[in-house]
């Protein structure tokens, strides 16, 4: 699930730049803000369990889970998802 839609937002912002729509820098970086949360979601769930615990932490301290994701309910997905 967050596979497809990390490339959904990908998609969205290569049809924002190829199409003369990046005009605006705030959305353009939110969208790649989004899409690094999203990979670095990937990475998590497929991680060890030390190297899970330290790439929630850093998500969850840069505000990012709350941001672009449930927090605290993505956050125990992630933790827990093997």
């Amino acid at each position: 699930m967050l596979q497809k839609e990390r490339k959904r937002y990908e998609a969205i912002l290569t049809r924002l730049t190829d199409h003369g729509f990046g005009s605006d820098p705030q959305a353009i970086m939110l969208i790649k803000d989004k899409v690094g949360h999203l990979a670095n979601r990937l990475s998590i769930i497929n991680s060890d369990c030390f190297s899970k615990a330290r790439g929630v932490i850093r998500e969850a301290f840069s505000g990012r889970y709350h941001r672009y994701s449930n927090s605290w309910s993505s956050i125990a997905s992630d933790v827990f998802q093997r």
